[in-house]
């Protein structure tokens, strides 16, 4: 493909070997998938399939609130990766199970954030954090995130689990 810049013919793939001109472009580029992958998840998932209290299941719920802190500080900008993605949802899902299951202190609207209730709510998400670890899938799926985005979960990053925990234990 060529462009014609005044007289001159240019070929686009040259122009992208310029990491000034590919860098923007790149930038750009992730930023329409990003937005277009969004409205296309919206409209696939109908407003029946979408009842969502923010305040029960977000607000209330100490592992959600957590849970987006975690995922905002090292993943905010690579979720577009499936392993990634995949790694979060397994997270999800499994602090959803233990909730379920009532392994999580059960507290009423937000008296877990006193500091009289933090420390017990931390450490149950701390010993459920390190229940991750036992998920052979999600290990492996940590080991290619750990690979590619070793940056963003420093520190203890040899599980998921032991990454978790030591996120929690630094709040």
């Amino acid at each position: 493909m060529s462009i014609r810049f005044g007289r001159d013919p240019i070929d686009a793939r040259d122009c992208l070997k310029d990491p000034e001109v590919a860098r923007p472009i790149d930038h750009n580029l992730k930023l329409w998938k990003r937005v277009v992958g969004s409205a296309a998840l919206l409209e696939d998932v109908s407003a029946e399939q979408m009842q969502f209290d923010p305040i029960e299941a977000y607000w209330y719920r100490p592992e959600r609130r957590v849970l987006v802190a975690y995922f905002a500080q090292f993943f905010a900008t690579c979720y577009d990766d499936p392993d990634v993605e995949a790694v979060l949802w397994h997270m999800i899902a499994h602090f959803d199970t233990a909730r379920h299951h009532g392994d999580l202190p059960r507290t009423h609207e937000l008296e877990y954030v006193r500091p009289d209730t933090w420390p017990s709510v931390a450490g149950a998400l701390i010993e459920l954090g390190k229940r991750l670890d036992e998920d052979r899938t999600l290990l492996e799926q940590w080991r290619r995130v750990r690979g590619r985005h070793l940056r963003r979960v420093r520190g203890r990053t040899d599980t998921p689990g032991a990454h978790w925990s030591h996120f929690v234990a630094s709040l």
